[in-house]
């Protein structure tokens, strides 16, 4: 997360124009969204939509290697989005006020590359700033985790070990029921699912295979 921040922090800062825009725009977007209703969006679109990825789950490395990382990618990016996002911009941010400090335009003037600019001087006086919002990130993601957790249905922060179904690819999913605590947009999205898969919305499981 921290190298993928810095890439786009850095990227929206050195180029500007409409890559800085694009992800100044998703930076906002992505900070908004909150953790359950962008997970509940990508299960969705990746496992009910597009049906290449496990909808919840969790499947150990030793049994299948290639299936445990396939029921992480979902958590992983769901948990991730917003602390890139959010990081992202305190990257460019801290990027575009070492690059507008005196000691640069007298290294320029000096005949300095611009590579060398940046990453020599630029850089090293831009990270701690940008380091410092990282480590704060850390605490959202504890909090997140839980949230994760419990949409994934992953023994963890937010879901005991014992509440877990043997059946990593079944869950069940009733109308209106919510997933999170926050109850309409997870309504919404089970009774999308139940529609997509031709299933009555009354009570009922709901089987995802892979």
């Amino acid at each position: 997360m921290a190298i993928l921040s810095a890439l786009l922090g850095v990227t929206a800062a050195v180029r500007g124009g409409w890559s800085d825009r694009l992800i100044q725009v998703g930076g906002v977007i992505g900070f908004a969204l909150p953790y359950f209703w962008l997970a509940l969006m990508l299960v969705v679109l990746f496992a009910v939509e597009l049906r290449c990825l496990p909808a919840t789950g969790n499947i150990s490395f030793g049994a299948s290697p290639s299936a445990c990382l396939a029921s992480l990618v979902l958590p992983v990016a769901a948990l991730a989005f917003s602390g890139i996002a959010s990081s992202s911009q305190q990257v460019r941010g801290a990027v575009i006020d070492a690059l507008r400090q005196d000691y640069v335009r007298t290294l320029r003037a000096r005949g300095v590359s611009p590579r060398s600019v940046l990453f020599r001087h630029v850089l090293r006086n831009a990270m701690p700033a940008a380091l410092t919002v990282l480590s704060v990130q850390f605490i959202g993601l504890l909090g997140g985790a839980a949230i994760i957790g419990r949409v994934f249905a992953i023994p963890g922060l937010g879901l005991p070990k014992a509440a877990v179904r043997p059946t990593p690819m079944k869950c069940r999913l009733y109308e209106g029921e919510s997933l999170s605590p926050y109850g309409q947009p997870s309504g919404v999205a089970v009774r999308r699912i139940r529609t997509r898969l031709g299933l009555p919305t009354g009570q009922g499981e709901l089987h995802i295979e892979h």
